[in-house]
């Protein structure tokens, strides 16, 4: 019978091919046992990746509702901290306005009308507060701070109240002030978006409302009072200090009212996170299930890679030593 065999040179360039096979599968094994995932996923699926890619897709959007329900969640939550301060302040300060007719005295209603005006300092303040580099109460203008300086829009009022010698004149000038549209609040005091801001991405399309603005007549209503307050001792308004003790007393009970419907506003945005954390919680199990599916189709069989591991490196200990057992034959070993 006629033996068909290879050259030497053929030997050798199919030894290194073979060696070179055996290093690229173990090498493919090593990593995929070390990392749990396929290193080639079409092979791996048959050349089939709808399914995985109708996964991948749908985390992506997962991943991005993550962000956008983490920010609302961040956001909402700054604004009630600063709910929160503003009716600490409101509601601080209330009691000692109200009592301001049993404590007369120029004395008196000047440390009342001073506390006042540290108190709206303090709320506009609050107002121009921002979240990740937004304004939080400037309507769709998040990149503009909502209120001006407090002691500009006082200044502003001391202005509009000047001349007046009565109560009522005093309190139809700042009135007028605050309400009337185009008046002096729109275009001194307020300066963000008259539109609210863009409203809360949540998961399946479902948006989140944000009215929230500095312009809220809770605000208004809320820095009026205080204003009021600490302008009634004015020289501007040349009030007596009956009227003036009568005007903190008329606008420390209208603060208490302000901490009611702050409170208000409040519960209605707790209303807001307590939906958005729902949406979360919904987006995280959504996330996880999608996770899941992906690995099932991805992850290796740790058992069954670890075996092929071995299995390959045995054969490429196998090729050196048929290698190296064939590089000592020589024509004196024959003989």
């Amino acid at each position: 019978m006629t033996q068909i065999s290879l050259g030497d040179m053929a030997t050798h360039f199919a030894s290194r091919r073979q060696n070179a096979l055996l290093k690229a599968e173990i090498g493919r094994l090593s990593k995929e046992l070390t990392t749990g995932r396929v290193e080639n996923t079409a092979r791996h699926l048959s050349g089939d990746l709808s399914q995985i890619a109708d996964i991948e897709m749908s985390l992506r959007k997962a991943e991005a509702s993550r962000f956008t329900i983490k920010e609302a969640a961040t956001r909402t939550a700054a604004e009630q901290l600063a709910l929160e301060s503003i009716r600490t302040v409101v509601g601080s300060l209330a009691g000692n306005l109200a009592s301001a007719e049993n404590t007369q005295g120029q004395a008196s209603q000047a440390a009342l009308a001073s506390s006042a005006k540290q108190a709206f300092s303090q709320i506009v303040s609050t107002l121009n507060v921002r979240s990740a580099e937004q304004a939080l109460f400037s309507g769709a203008s998040t990149n503009v701070s909502p209120m001006a300086n407090p002691s500009e829009i006082l200044e502003a009022l001391d202005v509009a109240i000047t001349g007046t010698t009565t109560p009522s004149a005093f309190n139809s000038a700042i009135d007028a002030w605050f309400d009337t549209p185009g008046g002096g609040f729109d275009t001194v005091a307020y300066r963000g978006s008259d539109q609210p801001a863009p409203p809360h991405q949540m998961v399946d399309g479902i948006t989140e409302s944000r009215p929230l603005r500095a312009d809220d007549p809770a605000f208004k209503e809320t820095l009026k009072a205080l204003a009021k307050s600490a302008l009634a001792v004015s020289a501007s308004a040349s009030l007596t200090v009956d009227d003036q003790a009568r005007i903190q007393a008329e606008e420390g009970l209208t603060l208490f009212n302000q901490v009611e419907e702050i409170t208000g506003i409040q519960a209605v945005l707790g209303a807001t996170q307590e939906r958005i954390e729902q949406a979360s919680v919904q987006l995280e199990a959504r996330f996880f299930s999608l996770s899941s599916a992906r690995n099932n189709l991805l992850n290796v069989d740790t058992y069954d890679a670890a075996t092929r591991l071995q299995e390959t490196q045995f054969q490429l200990e196998s090729l050196y030593a048929v290698t190296a057992r064939m590089s000592r034959l020589s024509l004196l070993e024959y003989l």
